[in-house]
């Protein structure tokens, strides 16, 4: 048993586990609480941070999320539907299950109309008029759900002390958001029938790794797990960019040659997509058409060591299993990650980790955290003499800061054209911007499980994911097609009125 003050200090201080320490440290912590603050206090603070499904964190944020309007502005049948809320918010959400929520309503207003709390008739009326959720008419702030809860859940990683009121300036960039969504509805829109596929997720990025969009979902009310950072699905071919930089940065070329033919390490035997084999081409055309023997013998002889270095170095925390298949992308990354890799590929090869939050302060003005560059150096003005031979120092000069890299520009501009070619003649060739300068790669899964395109501009750096959440298998859905086609009309509409710059002058 819970009561409010004990799942406030929960809320406030522990994690959702179901052990003794923790309850005792749940007892402890409200015993604390009701020693610093007045009832009335911890009501407050409990009803600004419950849950109350649908991604809603307190009493306002679910009036807006339900019933797109204030608290102050609710009927008693709305107030008594979010009221009964708290014992179950994920099932008894209106979102998924509005009879289910209403009953629960119904037993608010009974136990109001036992305590004395509202006349017979007041309660009477509320009953005949329930609330009713207008999913369709909710409210625009859910636009940014999957992005927000993904901040909040960082929040802790750089501020901590007792609770108060922050201000969090994040990276978000609504009308980019906006356009994922729609790409992505569009995309499902259309789909055939028999595709078999029930998700998608985007995410898009800066040079500087800062997330401008995030789309977790095709409908954020139906389900709150978020597919760009949570879920941790196997890139395929995806990944073999990550490959052929480890490659690139030990002697490989794109014109170094490579025999396309079974190959078998420890007794496992990889085939290409068709099944066939082309025998000698370059470095660059098997990348382009993503031949898996020879990404398996590439990474097989640079060392799945180095290029687990470069993975992890461009931002892929999930392990990286040294087994051969590493280099065919069958291990699990997240999206956010995977299309974080490739921003050093477009940025010149700078370390940008992706990133949501820009900065927090308190209400004060005073600031608690600041995202910042990781430096390793700085390059100071030219040295410079005056007519007698002395140091002549320019005070108004700037010292250059010296920002940590992955890769070398060369290698990194050299992938570029390498993965050009994968739009231009290659996979990725639904992935097209017209005459707009555009490097990507497809990704497809063992038995069409997950399908990938990551790509970049000179602009942004986008990744589209599909698949389905029990990870079955879907019906001719690859890298190619839809996700490909995804990610080229949200870039289309991302760069509409934008100068067509090349990624690299």
């Amino acid at each position: 048993g819970s009561t409010i003050t004990q799942q406030l200090a929960r809320n406030l201080y522990l994690d959702g586990s179901r052990t003794f320490p923790r309850k005792a440290q749940e007892a402890a912590l409200a015993f604390w609480l009701e020693q610093q603050l007045t009832k009335d206090e911890i009501l407050e603070l409990y009803l600004n941070r419950i849950y109350l499904g649908a991604g809603a964190y307190g009493v306002e944020a679910a009036s807006k999320v339900y019933f797109s309007k204030s608290a102050r502005d609710l009927t008693v049948s709305e107030a008594a539907l979010i009221a009964g809320l708290p014992k179950a918010p994920a099932q008894l959400s209106p979102a998924k299950d509005l009879p289910r929520a209403q009953d629960r309503a119904a037993l608010v207003l009974e136990k109001l109309e036992e305590t004395g709390w509202m006349t017979a008739a007041e309660i009477e009326a509320a009953r005949a008029a329930p609330a009713v959720v207008e999913l369709e008419e909710r409210s625009p702030d859910m636009r940014a759900s999957y992005f927000v809860d993904w901040v909040y859940s960082r929040m802790l990683l750089f501020v901590d002390g007792p609770p108060r009121e922050l201000v969090v300036e994040t990276t978000f960039d609504p009308e980019l958001q906006r356009m994922g969504e729609e790409a992505l509805a569009a995309t499902f829109d259309e789909l055939r029938s028999n595709a078999n596929v029930d998700q998608g997720a985007l995410v898009a990025l800066d040079h500087n790794g800062a997330v401008k969009a995030m789309v977790g979902g095709r409908d954020y009310l139906e389900s709150q797990f978020n597919r760009a950072t949570q879920a941790v699905r196997q890139p395929g071919s995806a990944f073999k960019p990550l490959v052929y930089m480890a490659a690139l940065q030990n002697g490989y070329t794109p014109y170094s040659g490579i025999v396309d033919r079974p190959v078998r390490i420890n007794g496992w035997k990889p085939l290409n997509a068709n099944k066939r084999y082309s025998g000698w081409m370059q470095m660059r055309n098997a990348i382009a058409y993503s031949v898996n023997t020879i990404a398996v013998r590439v990474g097989h002889k640079v060392g799945l060591d180095k290029v687990a270095d470069y993975a992890r170095a461009s931002g892929i925390t999930t392990p990286l299993p040294a087994h051969p298949s590493l280099a065919l992308g069958a291990m699990g990354t997240k999206l956010h990650e995977l299309t974080g890799s490739y921003v050093p590929l477009a940025n010149g090869g700078f370390e940008a980790p992706a990133h949501g939050i820009a900065r927090i302060s308190n209400v004060d003005g005073e600031v608690l955290y600041e995202r910042a560059r990781t430096f390793v150096g700085a390059m100071p003005p030219p040295y410079r003499e005056n007519n007698f031979g002395e140091e002549q120092v320019d005070e108004d000069a700037t010292i250059t800061p010296i920002l940590n890299k992955v890769a070398t520009s060369g290698d990194v501009q050299t992938m570029t054209k390498m993965l050009k070619r994968v739009i231009s003649i290659g996979t990725g060739r639904k992935a097209a911007l017209g005459t707009l300068e555009a490097a990507g790669k497809t990704g497809t899964t063992n038995d069409n499980r997950d399908a990938l395109f990551v790509g970049y501009t000179a602009d942004l750096v986008a990744g589209v994911w599909m698949g389905n959440d029990d990870n079955s298998e879907m019906d001719r859905v690859y890298g190619g097609t839809l996700p490909a086609e995804t990610w080229a009309n949200f870039m289309t509409a991302a760069h509409e009125g934008k100068p067509e710059r090349p990624i690299y002058k």
